[in-house]
């Protein structure tokens, strides 16, 4: 995950703040799957056999 901030306050008071905020995030993340060996899966696929592969950006 990627954040970056920039901001600068105009106004304080003790109550409360005026001010902009410019920034952005970045999060990926990736998933893999291999194999399967349940009773749906007839026949058995291998473990060396990738079945499910999604990235997430």
């Amino acid at each position: 995950m990627l954040v970056s901030r920039l901001g600068y306050n105009f106004w304080n008071t003790p109550r409360y703040r005026i001010g902009a905020l410019v920034g952005y995030n970045f999060w990926s993340k990736s998933y893999d799957a291999v194999g399967c060996a349940q009773r749906i899966c007839v026949p058995a696929i291998p473990t060396n056999v990738g079945i499910i592969s999604q990235d997430n950006d």
